[in-house]
């Protein structure tokens, strides 16, 4: 097991009054994983993340990190945890962009020929090399993002922690910066994505936890969660035969008309015996799964 949370609280006093931002949190993290970490505003997502990297102490609990008490032996962490926290705070605007990574190279004792080959790599993966000797200051708010995701993985942690990557990134950025995670996960990177994002959490993520008042109310994984309603509602394509259209509509049934196709989708569980009877009744061109709303699956389960 490479991180482990145990019965972690973390209480403030506001007005005399306790307030947990996190209460008993306890999870297991394994190497590779892709953990995604999720819950309103306030629920203490980030106040977690800080104690994972030591820039919080626990008032009570432990975390464990190959072994060892982070609190006990903080040196464990250096060089094998980075963080992003929401924001540009480690990027520095009057350096290039190339400059921004062999400065946090340097500070992580990179050697310098090692450095140079990170630096031009991960400016390549993350669409910067053109832009290599630019001050930071000159970039978009997206490529500041990038730059500040590359600066994370300079060193080759064990474990990336980013706090809302995909906030001032364009739809192609996502899904570059999807494949990137994926792909450098496949190698035996762990990260623990924080994000509102849930299409980003839903194709990155391989389990999520959801946290509500400091208290984790979820955790599992993502294909499962994905797949919790099952087959309920299917996409069936049809000839528009005679009949067809009379009969959808006086059940009320949804349907689209293409041309001489007619795309009715119905939840089967609820409609099963009109299912059935436009399966046998007419011409079938098509059956197929509808894709279920990741965002609308997760409050289903959370509301039970």
């Amino acid at each position: 097991m490479l991180l482990v949370a145990d019965k972690v609280n973390k209480t403030y006093t506001k007005q005399g009054k306790i307030i947990y931002a996190n209460k008993n949190i306890s999870f297991q993290l394994n190497k590779g994983e892709i953990l995604g970490i999720l819950g309103p505003n306030g629920a203490g997502k980030t106040t977690l993340i800080k104690q994972i990297v030591n820039l919080l102490m626990p008032d009570s609990g432990k975390i464990i990190y190959k072994g060892e008490d982070i609190i006990k032996n903080p040196r464990i962490l250096m060089g094998s945890i980075s963080i992003l926290l929401e924001g540009f705070r480690n990027i520095y605007p009057y350096l290039t962009g190339e400059a921004n990574l062999l400065y946090f190279a340097y500070l992580n004792g990179v050697c310098s020929r090692r450095a140079k080959e990170r630096a031009t790599a991960l400016l390549k993966d993350m669409g910067l090399y053109d832009f290599r000797n630019m001050y930071s200051f000159e970039y978009s708010s997206g490529m500041n993002k990038k730059l500040s995701i590359a600066t994370c993985l300079i060193n080759e942690p064990e474990v990336v922690i980013l706090d809302e990557p995909t906030s001032g990134l364009d739809v192609v950025a996502v899904e570059d910066l999807i494949n990137f995670i994926k792909e450098i996960s496949n190698l035996g990177k762990t990260f623990i994505i924080v994000s509102h994002d849930m299409r980003f959490i839903e194709k990155v993520t391989r389990r999520v936890i959801y946290i509500k008042d400091g208290e984790i109310c979820l955790d599992g994984d993502t294909s499962q969660i994905k797949n919790y309603r099952g087959v309920k509602e299917v996409i069936v394509s049809t000839e528009n035969t005679e009949g067809l259209v009379e009969f959808l509509r006086n059940n009320s049934i949804d349907f689209q008309s293409k041309g001489n196709v007619i795309v009715i989708k119905l939840n089967i569980m609820e409609n099963k015996e009109l299912f059935l009877n436009i399966i046998s009744n007419y011409n079938i061109l098509n059956v197929e799964k509808s894709e279920s709303d990741f965002e609308k699956l997760f409050k289903e389960i959370l509301k039970k």
